[in-house]
């Protein structure tokens, strides 16, 4: 079956670099490869194996891959960042100190997490957005209250086949 994806609320910035949090299953992802054009978008992925291990071992590896773009791509996305938050000072010497022409989207499902590890938040430098759970506007018309009130409506759990799915994941 075909996941029916909801269209969401949330307003994104059009040409500033951000930080997007929520989550795990919110659809931080999926939300923005709705939005941003492919052609012009390079996403990495820390899920990537390999990337992580490389980018872990070396995070000034990051700075090879950026200065390497062709001139189309005007959007960076790093996904999952918290696994790596020495990369946020990297993402801002590459704004600041190389003044590259891309923008940067990095996505984590834990602010709190880079907070309590002193990472680096580029103050001033990139707009923060918080995706939460789907509300009953996004919904719509499909939308149940008890089913809400009882399993929430993270879109994984909400578009889940059964209840027993959904108490399958939210177990998980």
């Amino acid at each position: 079956m075909v996941r029916q994806l909801v269209p969401r609320q949330i307003k994104l910035p059009e040409r500033l670099s951000f930080l997007l949090f929520g989550a795990r299953g919110k659809g931080k992802t999926t939300l923005l490869k709705q939005q941003l054009p492919a052609h012009s978008t390079i996403i990495l992925n820390l899920l990537d194996q390999d990337l992580e291990i490389e980018l872990s071992s070396n995070p000034r590896s990051i700075y090879e891959r950026i200065l390497a773009l062709n001139s189309e791509i005007d959007t960076v996305v790093i996904d999952e960042i918290q696994k790596i938050p020495q990369l946020l000072d990297a993402v801002h010497n590459l704004m600041e100190g190389h003044q590259v022409p891309q923008r940067f989207i990095l996505t984590g499902s834990s602010a709190r997490k880079l907070r309590a590890g002193s990472a680096n938040l580029l103050g001033g430098r990139a707009a923060v957005r918080n995706l939460y759970p789907l509300t009953h506007q996004e919904i719509g018309s499909e939308f149940e209250l008890l089913r809400a009130m009882s399993y929430g409506t993270l879109p994984k759990i909400w578009h889940a086949h059964s209840d027993d799915e959904r108490k399958d994941l939210l177990k998980a």
